[in-house]
């Protein structure tokens, strides 16, 4: 039987179910019953990934005084409410995700937070971490910084809010 050939690149920061179809059109049949139980191991072990992270909160909220701040991800909303829940982060001015409207690679999250927010591409920063995520928000016009996981976005909003309170 032949492998499924794909690269991580080609589904990273795709929804679960569009990467579900990528990866059975490339030969891996994962059927309702598998997906249910990944979805159920995330929520069991939900902590194992989410962690409370005081410093993130605060850097936060001190970025919150200067920006409007938006969540646009393709995570599904129900986790990504319980994941903000853990962490403890309502700063939020929009949140959007695939349960909301078109997912990423499509610009609609993003355009969306810059409408709720009254903002434009100029006067736009977008954190991103995934190589498609990344595209898309560059395809928006806005500035982008690229970050790889929870450290960097963390020192990188602090880097934003020294730079900031420089200005200030």
């Amino acid at each position: 039987m032949p492998t499924a050939q794909f690269t991580d690149v080609e589904v990273e920061g795709m929804p679960t179910t569009e990467k579900i179809d990528y990866l059975c059109s490339k030969g891996i049949m994962i059927t309702d019953e598998i997906n249910q139980i990944k979805q159920q191991h995330t929520i069991d072990n939900i902590h194992d990934y989410i962690m409370y992270n005081i410093e993130l909160k605060a850097e936060l909220h001190t970025l919150s005084r200067h920006y409007n701040i938006s969540l646009a991800t393709n995570g599904r909303h129900d986790f990504i409410q319980r994941a903000l829940g853990i962490l403890d982060i309502w700063t939020w001015d929009s949140l959007y995700t695939p349960d909301h409207g078109p997912a990423k690679p499509d610009t609609w999250m993003f355009d969306q937070c810059m409408i709720d927010t009254g903002n434009t591409p100029e006067t736009t920063i977008i954190f991103e971490d995934s190589p498609m995520g990344i595209a898309c928000a560059k395809e928006t016009g806005a500035t982008v910084i690229e970050v790889t996981d929870a450290a960097d976005t963390l020192n990188k909003i602090k880097e934003l809010n020294s730079q900031l309170i420089r200005v200030h």
